[in-house]
């Protein structure tokens, strides 16, 4: 049923970390976190990616509050 599948789904969740430098830039980086098995199986019966996101890194310069500049996917390790 639909509704155990959602439960299942809502073990993922995407992490963000967040840290300041000397130099008042923020980084954050955010990233899945990994698939349990079920939902892994279901992914797979539907050539879904386990991790869509990736991880994604982003820097906030001080003097440039209203854009986020987007490092890029950098792949998971």
């Amino acid at each position: 049923r639909w509704d155990e599948i959602m439960r299942i789904a809502s073990t993922q969740v995407v992490v963000t970390a967040k840290v300041e430098t000397v130099d008042g830039q923020v980084i954050s980086i955010r990233q899945s976190t990994e698939a349990e098995s079920k939902l892994s199986a279901i992914y797979d019966l539907l050539y879904i990616n386990p991790k869509p996101l990736g991880k994604r890194k982003s820097m906030l310069h001080p003097n440039h509050t209203s854009k986020n500049l987007d490092i890029g996917n950098q792949g998971v390790t």
